[in-house]
């Protein structure tokens, strides 16, 4: 419902043989998700999952190969959208809350004392792979991600703000607040998220302002809405930012925290099939509970 909704085709290859679809694929692959297993494990253990091969009409189970051959060349543009309207259809049209914060995947199954070994011995950044960021927005009412980003390295919080503000931006999810902490504050991000989403931004402002004159004990803010955090800082929403934290805790907690993907492209995908598998979750759980979605 959500692809035909964005409108990707059922097949998106004309040489395809039409044995599973684009869309069986892709829900495969988010609900693979869900027991941490690897290609060659989710595969063996499909069989038992009967309501879902009835629910997606497969007359046999995909090789291995097959699913990890699609989510190499899927479009991860495409993830973008289905998580855009996973939110549109669990939030509605209403004005909603965001938090933004980071987050560490590890790509390696490497024990921390292994770990702490190469790293004595100065072998770690030729055996062990390497490290991936992910920056969330979520909603702070409903706990559902609107935008994810990743970056294969090490990078400070704010550099990713203007590509998850981006992502905003193209949503049909009207955004009134958007909660950051520290690591976030610059007037280029309050101007870039009020310029872009016409959102109020909520970040504190760091003790890492400038003296008023030489040899004085008084520190001036530079920026105006860093002095407008100053003096008049919403502190009730800002608590709400602690919602993105606990949302990064259920991801990894359970949909694990560590990446199996060998390259960028591949770790940026199942990254975004996690968050589409804890929409999908977050969205059961609210429509259970009597909640509209």
């Amino acid at each position: 419902m959500i692809l035909i909704g964005i409108g990707y085709p059922e097949f998106s290859s004309k040489k395809s043989k039409h044995t599973y679809s684009d869309h069986t694929k892709i829900g495969l692959l988010a609900v693979m998700e869900y027991p941490g297993k690897s290609f060659a494990e989710f595969t063996k253990l499909m069989p038992s999952f009967i309501g879902m091969i009835e629910a997606a009409r497969m007359k046999d189970i995909p090789d291995e190969s097959t699913l990890r051959k699609f989510r190499k060349r899927l479009d991860a543009c495409i993830l973008d959208k289905v998580i855009r309207y996973q939110s549109m259809m669990i939030n509605g049209p209403c004005e909603l809350t965001a938090a933004v914060d980071a987050t560490g995947f590890s790509t390696t199954h490497a024990s921390k004392y292994y770990i702490s070994r190469l790293k004595y011995f100065g072998t770690e950044n030729s055996i062990v792979r390497g490290y991936t960021k992910v920056s969330l927005a979520v909603c702070v009412h409903t706990k559902t991600i609107l935008a994810a980003d990743t970056v294969g390295e090490r990078a400070a919080d704010i550099t990713r703000l203007n590509f998850l503000v981006d992502k905003l931006s193209e949503s049909n999810n009207s955004i009134s607040h958007l909660i950051a902490d520290k690591g976030y504050d610059s007037e280029d991000a309050h101007r870039y998220i009020r310029e872009k989403l016409n959102a109020e931004s909520i970040i504190p402002v760091r003790n890492m302002t400038e003296p008023a004159k030489t040899g004085s004990k008084r520190r001036r803010t530079v920026g105006f809405y860093r002095g407008l955090m100053k003096f008049s800082f919403d502190a009730e929403t800002y608590r709400m930012r602690s919602i993105v934290e606990t949302v990064n805790s259920m991801v990894k907690g359970v949909l694990g925290e560590i990446l199996d993907g060998r390259t960028a492209d591949t770790r940026h995908s199942e990254t975004m099939f996690r968050c589409i598998a804890h929409n999908f979750r977050v969205g059961l759980e609210l429509s259970s509970s009597g909640m509209r979605v």
